[in-house]
């Protein structure tokens, strides 16, 4: 990649407006960059809510885009088209005083047939969601309430989960949860950190293997088994929420706005309310939640990211250069 006309990459652990505004210069030429680059950009991207919602945005307008498809119409549209062009313009030279002849459709020799445009793609994909929309809301006959009933086709499987939580524990000291969860492989990275950087613990976790290394990352001590420093994913189970709204021990609350974008919220057996989009993907977790319109999120950052922008260290399960093996400190 030519970086000739790119500003430098700000070093790992910088923060600030300038910062901020490099680190959107790359995100948007992502695919161009190296892989060292994106650990660079990850890195920040993972500790800034600004410009993780930023690469959220960047992956929602690439994920739309992508399965967009360039159509043509048939030559029936094409004949219809060019029939409705020769008649308005029949009716303009009527008013002129002028009556041009009714020409017959001839499609010429190297003819390039009528495309639509991205807008017009854009708008029948439109009426296509609202057509399939409707298709999944029932009225349920016993209690008249709507029934929700995901595609078949979705999918959660074939992203990774990228989650920034903050919590405060009952001395009343603030930290940092930020979570890497990749639901097909069934791995993890979870990195907890105070925020007056007292401490800064990373876990990785692979459930098939049934494996989890802490890693103390301001005294450089490993342990093994450190399943305690994981977090609670069991939401994010299309399986199970398709299994609780089959069985209506889930309650579909309708739609509600959350950060300006129209959601799904589901209330679940635990008491949590789920909202999803309307690509039926996770957006946030309300806990305290009554009725619709109620309830705080849990994460202060959920988004899904395709694998092939997380890098692939995140799952690396070898104890680093350095560390010796020990007891990881207590959690906050």
């Amino acid at each position: 990649m030519n970086e000739t006309h790119l500003p430098p990459l700000p070093p790992i652990g910088t923060y600030g407006t300038e910062v901020c505004a490099t680190v959107k210069i790359y995100l948007a030429i992502w695919s161009d960059l190296t892989p060292e680059q994106q650990d660079t950009i990850l890195h920040h991207v993972r500790i800034c809510p600004p410009c993780a919602e930023e690469e959220h945005i960047l992956q929602q307008a690439t994920h739309a885009i992508s399965h967009l498809e360039a159509s043509s119409p048939s030559e029936r549209v094409n004949r219809a088209i060019i029939a409705a062009i020769e008649a308005k313009s029949r009716a303009q030279q009527k008013q002129k005083g002028r009556v041009l002849p009714l020409r017959p459709y001839r499609q010429k020799q190297g003819y390039a047939p009528l495309r639509f445009g991205l807008a017009s793609v854009v708008v029948a994909a439109t009426f296509l969601l609202v057509a399939l929309v409707a298709l999944h809301f029932v009225k349920t006959p016993s209690n008249g309430q709507q029934a929700f009933i995901l595609p078949a086709a979705l999918t959660w499987t074939s992203y990774v989960l990228y989650q920034t939580e903050t919590r405060t524990n009952q001395k009343g000291d603030t930290y940092h949860v930020i979570g890497y969860y990749d639901p097909q492989h069934q791995r993890i990275n979870v990195e907890t950190k105070m925020l007056d950087g007292s401490l800064d613990v990373i876990m990785v976790g692979n459930e098939q293997a049934h494996e989890a290394l802490g890693l103390d990352m301001m005294h450089h001590v490993a342990q093994w088994n450190a399943d305690q420093w994981s977090i609670d994913e069991s939401m994010f189970s299309l399986n199970a929420l398709r299994e609780e709204l089959r069985t209506q021990q889930a309650t579909y609350w309708g739609t509600t706005q959350f950060q300006g974008q129209t959601v799904y919220a589901i209330h679940c057996n635990n008491g949590l309310v789920i909202l999803l989009d309307m690509h039926y993907m996770p957006v946030n977790i309300l806990s305290g939640a009554t009725k619709p319109g109620t309830g705080q999120p849990i994460y202060d950052t959920l988004k899904w990211m395709q694998p092939t922008a997380v890098s692939p260290t995140l799952w690396n399960m070898s104890v680093p250069l350095g560390f010796t093996m020990g007891t990881l400190p207590a959690k906050p």
